[in-house]
């Protein structure tokens, strides 16, 4: 049994290892999907503007982001941009060598990339307590305005916490202000949907009023896509990759299928085959070309991709797939042998050890019981909310499938509920799901217009409601137009995160601020 339970353990260790890889993998793909999809980003000058979250609970996505960021100036960097990075927890500290934003020349732009990398892996951690994410946001935002409008303007801001909660009033109208002036406001990417740790990508772009073309490595400004150009220049060669899918594994029997040209100009076309067969053929668009594969046999594959330039010559790329399996295949009924007349033997005497064997079979028992009861000790997990208004705030703890109400009267004993003056019925309720896991609502009974819910994750809550995952925002507008905001704050209730949450700001301290609070419970 002993060699059983370090193979199971063995192959714990690899499936972590091998799960943080796909997921980094997976983080590379969504950003890449978001920068490619910018008008003109491909075609003209950009200024990256680029923080990072360097607070403790960062944890192994401190040096993901880091990672990410690396990836994305060596591969869309060119000569012509300006990059800008700084670090943030409570608040924004500008780095010593990123004072002003440096701007990458013809002459020296490898050597340059390299720099800013290295200096990405030196990139220090803070010793603040908490993040103060809308802050990040002002800062950035700010930064843009002083180097310039007319500057096209990226900014990515990679934090696990995208509350702002903590900031002051004044901070809130200066950042409200900000937002409304760029093009798009901003966008917030998961990049990990699997796993125990989350990180975002808060992303910011203007309306790229720089009309000035990027030139390719020859000095070519009419290239399809100059960044591409200068990425095959930096690899040696016209290259083409597999960018999705992200990991070697695929669940179920469909999947899509990605590849990336990296040159000057697009190719006629690309072509893809599974194992040597089953040929389609499409076209690409800003260098990249897709295909949908479906009906996928379980097990391994060999997909072979081929671009065609318009000289002639072709670039290729192969990349082996395994297709696991939705379910396990029903076995195929074999036909009996025939029945042989059995040799008589003598009967051995009943060994004692066959009295054990018995009982082996109460020990999967027993594991399942101990699982079960684990389950449904943690299906029953409290969640603690807490609710601020303008003059009072208020913590509620919740037990699986118990509610608190924003504004209205109690309607039953024990009923959870935040009073206010200005509610004089319920606007928007929190529910506790199974798990610990929480849900918001909006009341759809009230007058079109009344009420407005956004989650801190940037999703608007309706009828159907929204996963509660740190904190949300609830507008209310009375019948004389007077406006009340109120917000939902997801604590931790109990258990091992309870220490912790002092650690991120979720106490009040002595001083008596009462400001702060954790999302991350």
């Amino acid at each position: 049994m002993r060699i059983y339970r370090i193979f199971a353990y063995l192959l714990l260790l690899l499936s972590l290892s091998t799960v943080g890889i796909c997921q980094e993998d997976e983080a590379y793909t969504r950003v890449l999907d978001k920068l490619t999809s910018i008008q003109h980003f491909s075609d003209r000058p950009v200024l990256f503007i680029i923080g990072f979250d360097t607070s403790k609970s960062m944890s192994v996505e401190f040096d993901r982001s880091k990672k990410l960021t690396q990836t994305i100036l060596s591969r869309y960097a060119a000569p012509g941009d300006s990059v800008y990075i700084f670090g943030f927890a409570d608040k924004p500290s500008v780095l010593a060598n990123t004072q002003t934003p440096q701007q990458l020349q013809v002459a020296e732009i490898d050597k340059q990339i390299a720099s800013l990398n290295e200096g990405l892996l030196s990139l220090p951690r803070s010793s603040a307590k908490g993040t103060v994410f809308g802050r990040a946001k002002l800062f950035s935002l700010e930064k843009a305005q002083e180097v310039g409008t007319s500057q096209n303007t990226v900014v990515m801001l990679f934090s696990d916490n995208n509350s702002e909660i903590e900031m002051g009033t004044d901070e809130r109208e200066r950042l409200k202000n900000l937002e409304a002036q760029v093009a798009s406001t901003a966008e917030t990417i998961p990049l990990q949907s699997k796993g125990v740790a989350h990180l975002w990508l808060t992303l910011y772009t203007n309306s790229f009023p720089n009309p000035s073309p990027l030139a390719g490595p020859d000095g070519a400004i009419d290239l399809d896509n100059p960044r591409l150009a200068w990425a095959a220049r930096r690899v040696g060669s016209q290259t083409l990759e597999f960018i999705a899918p992200s990991s070697s594994r695929v669940e179920g029997d469909s999947t899509e299928v990605t590849v990336q040209f990296l040159g000057s100009s697009e190719p006629r076309s690309a072509t893809l085959t599974v194992d040597g067969k089953d040929s389609q053929k499409t076209s690409f668009q800003d260098g990249r070309a897709s295909w949908s594969l479906k009906d996928i046999q379980p097990g391994s594959h060999l997909l072979f991709a081929q671009a065609e330039l318009a000289d002639g010559k072709v670039r290729t790329a192969e990349k082996e797939v395994t297709f696991a399996a939705t379910q396990a295949p029903t076995p195929t009924p074999t036909q009996a042998a025939p029945a042989q007349t059995p040799k008589p033997v003598a009967t051995p005497t009943p060994e004692p050890e066959e009295k054990e064997s018995g009982s082996f079979p109460i020990i999967p028992f027993i594991i399942l019981l101990v699982v079960g009861a684990a389950l449904y000790f943690a299906s029953m997990k409290s969640i603690k909310i807490r609710v601020i208004g303008p003059d009072s705030e208020e913590s509620f703890l919740l037990p699986k499938g118990k509610s608190v109400r924003l504004g209205g009267k109690a309607r039953v004993e024990n009923d959870l509920l935040f009073t206010s003056g200005e509610l004089k019925e319920t606007i928007a309720s929190v529910r506790c799901l199974p798990f610990g896991k929480a849900k918001i609502f909006v009341n759809s009974n009230l007058r079109e217009g009344t009420v407005e819910v956004e989650t801190d994750e940037g999703y608007s809550v309706g009828e159907t409601g929204e996963p509660l995952i740190t904190s949300a925002t609830c507008t209310f507008i009375d019948e004389r137009n007077r406006k009340q905001v109120f917000t939902f704050v997801k604590e931790d209730a109990s258990g091992p995160g309870a220490e912790e949450a002092e650690h991120f700001g979720s106490g009040i301290d002595s001083g008596g601020d009462s400001s702060g609070g954790d999302w991350r419970s």
